[in-house]
C-alpha cells in the first residue's frame, strides 16, 4: 500500500531507471501488490490495470515519463 510517489522511488532503485511525472496528481494514487520478477514495463502495465495512465520509455536516457 504505497503512493505512486513512494513506489516510483522503489522502482527507480530496482530497475535502474528514472521517472518523470507530467501530472502530479498520479503521485498521490495508492497501489497495493507485490512484484517479484516482472520487468519495469510489465510492472507498469500491471499498475495501469488499477489506474489508467500513459507512459513513454526513453532507452537512451533510461528514463520513463508518466503522463
Amino acid at each position: 500500500n504505497k503512493s505512486f510517489e513512494e513506489l516510483s522511488r522503489d522502482m527507480e532503485r530496482w530497475y535502474n531507471v528514472s521517472f518523470d511525472f507530467k501530472d502530479s496528481l498520479i503521485l498521490q494514487k495508492h497501489f497495493t501488490g507485490s512484484f517479484y520478477h516482472e520487468s519495469v514495463i510489465e510492472a507498469l502495465e500491471i499498475l495501469r490495470l488499477s489506474y489508467p495512465f500513459h507512459y513513454k520509455v526513453n532507452k537512451t536516457t533510461n528514463s520513463i515519463t508518466i503522463e
